[in-house]
């Protein structure tokens, strides 16, 4: 049986809608610490459930440890609001930009390139200090998530399990963006067995094709191909997301599914969203 007097009823709180307003800056320097900024915004996070909270924790500490070690930047900020039911989270650094880092390590000049690779998981230019899943996961957590950066802004939407790529002129640094719905279910562990190998290591990814080059809506090359597959060894199960795909050619086909499946047979490749002229193409290519 029972005892409700031993029942304690927690105390309903109610914050006014600027109570969840707050925006500070931080200087970027050997002593910055990402936990200590967000302590500053504990208070706040801490109003939600637990698993927004630890989305948040996660999230924040996770960009903002990205400015601190790669942004090159010499000051970030945060600001937090809501908007019910959407907490919104903006960090941003006056950095060099993130797609242009990251192209820099890969020594390319393509920034959509380098937001191919940001979105992949597993590449960083700091392997001892970094594994390269912080955006990868954020992205995912988040019900929306941006990052915008060297006059690009990438949107992955998980909600409508959509994204865009759109020129956004006249940007500084890396600006993200995070929102969440408060009365969301999800936890992060939900995201992480999602992607995690039976040894729950990060072993899983997919990639939106389109995003290696969005003024085109066809791959027909090799050297495509190897610009998406660029750093993928480094999975055990790969799905490539042909949404907004009209047609590829036998080149990118026989790249993807022939030679980089033979070089790495312990790799399974999975494709989505495709058309039925890019259907075809895959299934003629792993066929032959």
């Amino acid at each position: 049986m029972v005892n409700y007097q031993s029942l304690v009823v927690p105390e309903t709180q109610y914050f006014l809608q600027s109570a969840y307003d707050r925006t500070k800056k931080y200087a970027l320097n050997n002593k910055s610490a990402e936990y200590k900024m967000f302590e500053d915004f504990k208070d706040i996070f801490q109003r939600f459930p637990k698993n927004i909270y630890q989305i948040c924790e996660f999230g924040v500490t996770e960009m903002l440890n990205n400015a601190i070690d790669h942004s090159g930047g010499t000051e970030v900020s945060i600001e937090s609001s809501f908007i019910d039911p959407e907490l919104i989270i903006k960090i941003q650094d006056n950095g060099v930009g993130a797609f242009k880092t990251i192209c820099d390590f890969l020594e390319t000049n393509d920034l959509r390139e380098g937001i191919v690779h940001i979105t992949k998981g597993k590449i960083t230019r700091d392997p001892v200090n970094h594994t390269g899943q912080g955006i990868f996961f954020t992205s995912r957590v988040f019900h929306k998530f941006t990052i915008g950066a060297n006059d690009l802004l990438y949107e992955k939407d998980n909600h409508l399990h959509d994204w865009t790529l759109v020129n956004r002129y006249g940007m500084r640094g890396t600006e993200i963006i995070m929102k969440i719905n408060v009365h969301s279910k999800l936890t992060l562990k939900e995201v992480f067995l999602e992607y995690d190998g039976d040894d729950f290591a990060f072993a899983k990814t997919d990639i939106l094709v389109h995003l290696a080059d969005f003024k085109e809506s066809s791959f027909i090359s090799r050297s495509q191909a190897k610009r998406i597959l660029l750093g993928l060894e480094k999975f055990s199960l790969i799905t490539l997301d042909f949404k907004k795909i009209e047609s590829v050619g036998q080149g990118f086909v026989d790249e993807v599914f022939r030679v980089f499946a033979n070089k790495h047979p312990g790799i399974k490749i999975y494709y989505i969203n495709a058309n039925t002229s890019v259907s075809f193409m895959i299934e003629r290519g792993v066929t032959r």
